[in-house]
């Protein structure tokens, strides 16, 4: 849908522009008939019988290709906040889906601040300021420098120290919170 309105470029007999969305339609289709786990959500590995959630398919409350009520859109949110939160925080995914490291994962503070970005888009607002507060809680006192992952007991920062990735993703969920309610 993105690339048929350029390719357009204000013309509806762009032959391109059609080409473009034919293809949007093939990708939609498919998503609605083979990436969908039993509860109308995406699947984490797409097609795959896997039903496991992943934090980064939060992404589909703001980048489509659905609105943001839609039950597919509602479905994968709420499976992903089921299968990975820890209390305000977010694992990236669920400890069965092996990721060739050792030992438990910690929760993810990306994934934590999608979610607020996610909850925001909703309209869910108590649950995006208890996530947000949760994270900013872990930057301390000062100028605030986020880890990748925390310790899901004590909030210890763990992982990579500064995260680039974090610090986007807390600009974006602070952005999507200034839209709504406090």
């Amino acid at each position: 849908d993105h690339l048929a309105a350029p390719a357009g470029g204000g013309h509806p007999l762009d032959l391109q522009a059609g080409v473009w969305q034919q293809e949007a339609r093939r990708c939609l289709d498919w998503l609605e008939t083979s990436a969908l786990a039993p509860d109308r959500g995406l699947r984490m590995d797409g097609a795959s019988e896997s039903d496991e959630a992943d934090a980064a398919l939060l992404s589909v409350a703001w980048q489509g290709p659905w609105r943001v009520g839609h039950p597919v859109v509602t479905a994968t949110v709420d499976r992903v906040m089921e299968r990975l939160a820890s209390g305000p925080l977010l694992y990236r995914y669920s400890d069965r889906v092996a990721d060739g490291r050792s030992g438990p994962d910690n929760p993810d503070i990306e994934s934590s601040l999608l979610a607020v970005k996610a909850r925001a888009r909703q309209g869910r607002w108590e649950d995006a300021h208890e996530t947000m507060e949760a994270v900013v809680g872990l930057g301390g006192e000062g100028p605030v420098l986020f880890p990748e992952t925390a310790d899901p007991v004590s909030g210890e920062p763990l992982g990579n120290f500064p995260s680039t990735a974090v610090a986007l993703a807390l600009m974006d969920a602070a952005e999507a919170l200034g839209t709504g309610p406090r």
